[in-house]
């Protein structure tokens, strides 16, 4: 029987976990004439053998067994028109992926549906897995309507933006456009569409203290976002870095409440907004020799460098490992 050369054949091993063998009942099985509407096939007689792609299209129906290397050729054949084909594990990622991604847009969370869908460029671009695979199909179509949705919010925030001459009314248009920026270079297809939508913003006179209130707030969501629990770890960090480089702005209460949504016990926490932390007052910095000292407060800190703002408003850069021993020992803590 077909059925059993399909199982037992060695010579179509090759094929195994490529193609999904079913055996239909054609006896008293109402589903079996409208099989054959569907899928009709010239001659009368049995077996008949079928293969159909995973969207649904007929790939092949034919009257007869396929002897000797028919069969083989037949299915090279089909599944050259097949398209990809995903193990069981994968096809259950990217259905998660997707029903993640098509929550986050539904709720009105652009930003969140981006970094869940770009966990499936991992097999490729969402738009194009090149597979009938329904998980691959709901990608394209959600990543498709995801992208309308992100080019239209990026649209009217600059729309917003050029009525508006008010820094407190430009953040929310400020942060959509970060967030749109950011989404677009999670996808390698959306290349062209990143550094055009905030490129200019200090050109278009925007207040360059709100454009870094927004960039920051949206590189610290992004940690939070991230599937990547390295990632996600310091996401705290980021936001303990915005809510003290922007005491008693709108930013810092953001800041502030997506905090306590993923680290309700966060140090930073118990001050309350407009109290002065220990980053925002001036102290005394000193070299490790006591060669030199100044009054300054902190600001920031990366790749080995400390970054202060003087008492008259200027601010340096110091390289830690030259600070006293006190010093390192009070940036380790912020």
């Amino acid at each position: 029987m077909l059925l059993d050369r399909l199982e037992n054949d060695r010579s179509l091993a090759r094929f195994a976990g490529q193609f999904v063998p079913l055996k239909i009942v054609t006896n008293n099985n109402p589903d079996w004439n409208k099989w054959t509407r569907m899928y009709p096939v010239d001659g009368n007689g049995i077996p008949r053998l079928y293969v159909i792609r995973a969207d649904g299209e007929k790939l092949y129906a034919g009257v007869g067994s396929l002897p000797g290397e028919k069969l083989p050729l037949m299915m090279l054949s089909t599944l050259q028109q097949a398209g990809r084909s995903f193990s069981q594990p994968d096809a259950d990622f990217m259905s998660a992926a997707v029903t993640k991604a098509k929550t986050e847009l539904d709720q009105g969370n652009s930003f969140a549906a981006a970094v869940a869908l770009s966990a499936l460029t991992k097999f490729g671009s969402p738009e194009n897995l090149n597979s009938f695979a329904k998980p691959a199909i709901a990608a394209n179509e959600i990543y498709t309507q995801l992208v309308s949705v992100l080019d239209q919010q990026a649209n009217d925030a600059q729309t917003k933006l050029n009525a508006s001459s008010q820094a407190t009314d430009q953040l929310e248009e400020i942060i959509t456009l970060f967030e749109a920026e950011a989404a677009f270079k999670l996808f390698p297809s959306l290349k062209s569409k990143t550094g055009t939508l905030t490129r200019n913003l200090n050109k278009e006179g925007v207040d360059t203290e709100t454009i870094s209130q927004a960039d920051n707030l949206v590189k610290a969501r992004l940690l939070a976002l991230s599937a990547n629990p390295r990632l996600r770890n310091r996401a705290s960090s980021a936001y303990t870095s915005v809510i003290r480089r922007f005491p008693n702005t709108p930013v810092e209460q953001m800041a502030r409440d997506e905090l306590s949504a993923i680290e309700p016990e966060a140090k930073i926490l118990q001050t309350m907004p407009g109290d002065p932390t220990p980053s925002q007052a001036f102290r005394t910095w000193m070299t490790r020799d006591g060669d030199f000292s100044t009054t300054a407060k902190y600001l920031q800190q990366s790749q080995g460098k400390v970054q202060l703002q003087k008492e008259d408003g200027s601010k340096v850069v110091v390289e830690i490992s030259v600070l006293s021993e006190a010093d390192q020992a009070y940036l380790q803590e912020q």
